[in-house]
C-alpha cells in the first residue's frame, strides 16, 4: 500500500473518529440541556401532598442507579411534575440550587435529589441525599459538590424551616461504602453522596447540624434563594 492510500485510509478513519465524538458530545450537551431546562415548583403545598402519601413505593437503593441516558431523560422530563417532593438544598458558594424528592427512583434524580432512607429527617440523626454527577458539567445537580470545601455552609429546608449545616469532611470512597448513611450517636448530619469523575466511586461530603431557623426569619438574600423555583 502506498503512502497516499494510507494517508487517505488515515484521514477516512479521523474524520470517522471525530463524528463519533461529535455524537458523543452533542448526546451530553443535550443531556445537560434537558437537566437544567427543567423547572420544578417547590412548595408547602406539594411537600405536604408527599407526606401525606404512602412511601411504601419508593426506591432507596443507591447502588442499583445507573447513569441517565438522553432517552431516558427525555421521557423523564414529561413526568417532572409528579415527583415527590419533600424540600431543597442550596449551597450558596457553589451556585447549588436543587428540590429534594423522596426516594432515588430514576425520575427523582433526573432533576433533584433523593433520599436514601425511608426513615430519615430534616435536621436529625443521619439526613442522606443522593444526586447525579453528569458527564462533563459540574454546574448542575450534584456536580457542584466537586467544588465544594470544608467550613461551607449548606442550607436545606421544607420550605418552613431551614437547617443550616456544615461541611467537616470531603472524600472519595468506593461504590460500596455503605456504613456512611448510618446514623452516628448524639450526631445530626448531613450526608451527600454523588458519582466521582470515573463514575466507578463515590464523592461523600458530610456536615454538622449547626443551627434550625424559621424560613421566614433567614437572611433576605438566602430566603431568596430557597424560594427560587
Amino acid at each position: 500500500m502506498n503512502r497516499k492510500i494510507r494517508k487517505a485510509l488515515l484521514t477516512v478513519v479521523l474524520l470517522i473518529a471525530i463524528g463519533f465524538c461529535g455524537v458523543y458530545l452533542s448526546h451530553d450537551s443535550l443531556s445537560n440541556w434537558l437537566v437544567t431546562r427543567q423547572k420544578i415548583t417547590i412548595s408547602r403545598s406539594k411537600i405536604a401532598k408527599t407526606k401525606r402519601q404512602a412511601d411504601n413505593e419508593a426506591n432507596y437503593n443507591f447502588k442499583a442507579v445507573k447513569p441517565l441516558s438522553l432517552t431516558q431523560l427525555s421521557k423523564l422530563s414529561l413526568k417532572k411534575g409528579n415527583l415527590p417532593i419533600v424540600g431543597k438544598i442550596v449551597i450558596p458558594n457553589v451556585k447549588m440550587n436543587l428540590p429534594i424528592s423522596r426516594g432515588v427512583e430514576s425520575r427523582n434524580l433526573a432533576f433533584s435529589a433523593g433520599t436514601l432512607k425511608a426513615t430519615e429527617k430534616m435536621g436529625e440523626a443521619n439526613y442522606a441525599l443522593a444526586g447525579h454527577h453528569m458527564a462533563n458539567n459540574d454546574h448542575i445537580l450534584f456536580g457542584p459538590l466537586v467544588r465544594t470545601s470544608v467550613g461551607e455552609k449548606v442550607y436545606v429546608s421544607d420550605m418552613t424551616d431551614v437547617y443550616i449545616y456544615q461541611i467537616w469532611l470531603r472524600k472519595y470512597i468506593s461504590a460500596n461504602q455503605l456504613a456512611v448513611l448510618n446514623n452516628q450517636k448524639g450526631q445530626n448530619l448531613l450526608t451527600l453522596v454523588t458519582c466521582d469523575d470515573t463514575g466507578t466511586g463515590r464523592l461523600l461530603v458530610q456536615g454538622k447540624l449547626v443551627q434550625k431557623v424559621r424560613l421566614s426569619k433567614l437572611d433576605k438574600a438566602l430566603r431568596s434563594q430557597i424560594n427560587q423555583n
